[in-house]
């Protein structure tokens, strides 16, 4: 509001934009694993944009992208050069080394008069992304030795690797069967991961 020397007011209306934008980013987490002994994480953004990673036990960062073993809660800030504003984004990083969990089942055992038998992975837990791996005597497997069963020929000791795709972590098992069909004892060995 203007006065002037006559005492006539003017006034102007003035709408005055608050800058509180956000600069645009994308940020990348990768967990540990079998597969994968740190996390990972990958900030992609514009440079001379002023960002800070925290995280547990006084962990802080200032890098785009950083490997770490540590887990749990984690906190990305990022600072608008133009205003000041500031944007707090908080995420995870957990451990996923769980080994599949499963056993060696007799689906038909070998015949008396010589017909192929079939073994099969019996999961304790629902596995969505498995491959296998079987082994046996030689020439105890008919066909493929990568499949969920397989058809048996011989007597012997049959074992089978199961990896579980999404985390890398896998687990053995083997069976013992007789030339005449009858099933031995079943040993499962839990691979570990060494991370």
């Amino acid at each position: 509001r203007v006065f002037d020397s006559n005492g006539c007011i003017s006034e102007e209306t003035v709408q005055i934009d608050l800058d509180i934008g956000i600069p645009d980013y994308l940020l990348s987490v990768s967990m540990i694993d079998c597969n994968n002994p740190e996390g990972a994480v990958l900030l992609e953004i514009d440079g001379g944009i002023q960002f800070e990673f925290s995280g547990p036990d006084g962990f802080t960062s200032q890098d785009s992208e950083f490997f770490t073993q540590l887990t749990g809660e984690f906190q990305l800030e990022v600072i608008s050069p133009g205003t000041g504003c500031s944007s707090t984004e908080a995420f995870s990083l957990i451990v996923d080394t769980i080994s599949p969990n499963f056993s060696i089942q007799t689906i038909s055992p070998l015949g008396c008069d010589g017909s192929p038998g079939e073994l099969g992975v019996d999961f304790s837990d629902e596995l969505d992304n498995p491959a296998f791996l079987w082994n046996g005597p030689p020439g105890g497997i008919l066909g493929p030795d990568d499949s969920p069963g397989i058809i048996i020929e011989e007597g012997g000791i049959y074992s089978v690797v199961v990896q579980n795709l999404d985390n890398g972590c896998e687990a053995n098992a083997e069976i013992l069967i007789e030339a005449d069909g009858q099933i031995g004892p079943v040993s499962i060995d839990l691979i570990q991961p060494d991370c």
